[in-house]
């Protein structure tokens, strides 16, 4: 499948000794498929930075990161680098971008920042 949408299949039977000709055609429609990955953190102790990827992605999109709580954890929107900036929690929120045969999806993942 090279993407979603409409196609028309069209089947042209030859006459033959035995057979008539004939023509066949039927109309499909293909959906994108749905996306589905997973994202997990570890606990982190401040003063400490991660980059975690998440697991599981099926074909080649853009990913963005984005934190619920940028005073406790700042995150670099395309590679995913998190940077710990004072204790506490907050949620990582990874999206993968919509595609020609793909929809678009979502994980969030909690992070904890204890203190040094």
């Amino acid at each position: 499948m090279k993407k979603a949408g409409t196609v028309t299949i069209t089947v042209n039977l030859m006459e033959t000794d035995q057979y008539i000709s004939s023509v066949v055609s039927s109309t499909w429609k293909i959906d994108k498929a749905s996306s589905y990955f997973t994202y997990s953190l570890p606990n982190l102790i401040y003063g400490q930075s991660i980059t975690q990827a998440p697991s599981n992605i099926i074909g080649n999109r853009s990913l963005n990161f984005v934190s619920s709580d940028s005073t406790v954890a700042s995150i670099n929107l395309f590679n995913g680098q998190i940077t710990t900036l004072k204790s506490g929690k907050c949620t990582i929120t990874v999206i993968i971008s919509e595609s020609d045969q793909y929809k678009s999806y979502s994980v969030d993942a909690d992070l904890e920042i204890a203190r040094a």
